[in-house]
């Protein structure tokens, strides 16, 4: 039988590994990677530094945790996508529906700039630059596979190969990523603004 007391502790454990996975989101977010701050994150929650590295080895363990968790999110959206088709309508209403719901929740998408100083912090970073390999690969094969199921109705032409394709729509996040964080006043947000009309207008269309 379970002890309740364990069940108890490791409640609170996680509770607490989600606490601080939100601050420092919040914390990436209004500082950037370079900037942030792990007492300012800690005194926040009022925890301390050990409860930290009671979670934690590094702020890039942090980042690596919250690009997971973004990729685990953003999964079931991209096969929302092949569901609906190649249906203009339907898929400009999924994208709204898709918006508006993350905002209720008060869900935001990774933030550009984290992005563009994670690829450059990757440089420098063993860990981080695997993990952003795999991550980036995960991505691409999604993409991919939302590609093919979207054409693969013998109506529907690739004008480029499906994994061309995936490139293109990362290299373009990857983009706007860094137009974000040299502050480019208009820069839109790629997955709400851009990837959009991508899709209904870019490289996939119905012949």
């Amino acid at each position: 039988m379970a002890d309740p007391s364990e069940n108890r502790r490791r409640t609170q454990r996680e509770q607490t590994r989600a606490r601080l996975l939100d601050a420092f989101d919040a914390e990436f977010r209004e500082h950037g990677f370079a900037n942030a701050n792990i007492e300012r994150v800690v005194s926040s929650l009022g925890l301390t530094r050990g409860a930290f590295y009671g979670h934690f080895d590094s702020l890039t363990d942090v980042a690596i945790e919250l690009l997971d968790r973004a990729r685990a999110t953003e999964a079931p959206e991209l096969s929302a996508f092949a569901d609906v088709g190649l249906d203009p309508a339907g898929l400009a209403a999924l994208f709204t529906r898709r918006v508006e719901e993350r905002r209720r929740a008060g869900v935001q998408p990774v933030a550009s700039r984290f992005i563009a100083e994670l690829l450059m912090a990757s440089r420098h970073d063993e860990t981080l630059r695997d993990r952003i390999i795999e991550l980036y690969d995960e991505r691409a094969r999604s993409f991919v596979e939302v590609i093919e199921l979207l054409t693969a109705d013998p109506s529907v032409e690739l004008v480029e190969p499906a994994r061309r394709i995936a490139h293109v729509i990362m290299a373009l996040e990857v983009g706007f990523a860094l137009a974000s964080h040299l502050d480019v006043p208009d820069a839109p947000i790629f997955v709400d603004e851009v990837l959009p009309g991508l899709i209904l207008r870019g490289a996939i269309r119905s012949t």
